[in-house]
């Protein structure tokens, strides 16, 4: 069987594999729901298959116009542990997959490569429970609504308290620059259940310009309590504070000051 019309795909995403070695392959793939199976149809980046390639993924993008929310859920994704990265809107991809069979192709005759099917159906819960081996990640929390704001997720773990910290798509901050607000999930009983926490912020402080924070690098814990450091803005080439919110569970609010 050939390569199907690529015009007539679902959806598409850009691959790697071993990147920055010097055996890296890369490409994208084409994929189809049919009515028990997603078929998936990847094309490596060659010299001799370059072009026709690209003329075939303009036509899809042309008959496909993405949203701004579309083009907004694809971002990078990178198995853990593993040799693959994806520039994918795995929500969409983690959506056609339900209840459907996994085929993959190759086209051209090229040896396929293998992607890693159980964290194409499952990616949030795959990278966090590698993270933090033994806890239970909700399923409701998946790629259709969360996202990392590194690749992969921020954690921490002291005794039973244990925190997850990635980002949902989107912020009201769009104008700075910013694609994501965080989302910090807390569990008290070392990662069965979690709670993800509220953004209510005890007193304001003068000089802070965006709440919720866009991503979250380097929670911790500190005499039982949630520290959650942050920078605002968070790009390194632009001027601004560093910021650390203290979550008190009583109050149920965060407390923010200024660290730099």
């Amino acid at each position: 069987m050939g390569l199907p019309d690529t015009d007539t795909a679902d959806t598409y995403f850009y691959w790697s594999e071993n990147e920055s070695t010097d055996h890296a392959r890369r490409g994208h793939a084409y994929v189809f729901a049919r009515d028990d199976v997603v078929e998936c149809w990847a094309l490596q980046h060659a010299k001799e298959r370059t072009a026709g390639m690209v003329e075939r993924l303009n036509r899809w993008q042309a008959a496909h116009p993405e949203s701004d929310e579309v083009r907004l859920r694809r971002c990078h994704w990178r198995q853990p542990d593993g040799p693959y990265g994806f520039n994918a809107d795995l929500g969409h991809l983690q959506r056609l997959l339900r209840g459907r069979a996994w085929s993959l192709e190759a086209a051209f005759g090229t040896p396929p490569p293998v992607f890693p099917e159980s964290f194409l159906r499952a990616p949030v819960r795959t990278r966090i429970e590698a993270a933090l081996p033994g806890i239970r990640w909700p399923a409701e929390w998946n790629s259709e609504v969360l996202r990392f704001a590194y690749g992969s997720p921020t954690v921490a773990r002291d005794g039973d308290r244990v925190v997850v910290c990635a980002a949902r798509y989107g912020s009201e901050y769009t104008d700075m620059g910013q694609d994501r607000t965080a989302a910090v999930f807390l569990s008290g009983d070392g990662g069965q259940t979690f709670e993800e926490l509220p953004w209510a912020q005890e007193v304001i402080p003068e000089g802070q310009t965006c709440w919720p924070p866009e991503t979250i690098a380097r929670p911790r814990f500190e005499e039982g309590r949630l520290v959650a450091p942050w920078e605002d803005p968070w790009i390194d080439w632009e001027p601004g504070f560093e910021w650390e919110g203290t979550w008190d569970p009583d109050a149920r609010t965060w407390s923010v000051v200024a660290t730099w």
